[in-house]
């Protein structure tokens, strides 16, 4: 009998966020980011330019950080040294939740609240690499299933088109 990860723990959804409750079901949880993660999102229910854009608080030192996330087209952009500076320094990557919100001129909405996961990539090059040496002779479909359901259990839901990017470039698997 196989066992797989329910639908609900992988954020394996292919496409656009277009709504609200698809960015509430998708922000949700231990969310894993690995290097820099674009993710497309709707244009029409979110708008991306100076006066609508999407942003995290969370606190460090006791004060709530603000800030507002990178945009290159309709694509959202995480970057983790972006994320973790406040006045021009970075401050230690740690996992800690967040609030995503989205402004929408001079109101905001919050999405939701989560934890993203910014792991060492060097290390988790090696946890990868062990099971990859594990089920070397599986097809490719098999190991990306291995590798999404231990990211999952051990780091949070990985965003399929970003875990294949990655997997992509460092291991040629895809």
């Amino acid at each position: 009998m196989k066992i797989i990860p329910a639908a609900n723990n992988v954020s394996s959804r292919a496409g656009v966020l277009i709504n609200l409750i698809d960015m509430k079901n998708h922000f949700s949880g231990d969310y894993l980011v690995i290097g820099d993660m674009e993710l497309e999102i709707g244009e029409q229910a979110f708008p991306q330019n100076d006066s609508n854009f999407f942003y995290l608080t969370y606190k460090h030192n006791g004060e709530l950080i603000r800030k507002k996330l990178g945009v290159n087209g309709n694509m959202l952009v995480f970057n983790k040294d972006d994320i973790f500076k406040v006045d021009g320094k970075a401050i230690p990557v740690v996992k800690r939740e967040m609030t995503l919100l989205y402004r929408e001129g001079k109101s905001s909405k919050v999405i939701n609240t989560f934890s993203p996961v910014f792991p060492n990539q060097s290390e988790l090059k090696a946890e990868i690499q062990i099971i990859l040496d594990e089920f070397s002779d599986e097809n490719s479909d098999f190991k990306i299933e291995e590798i999404t359901a231990y990211l999952n259990e051990f780091y949070g839901k990985p965003q399929k088109d970003n875990l294949a990017v990655w997997l992509n470039m460092e291991f040629d698997l895809n």
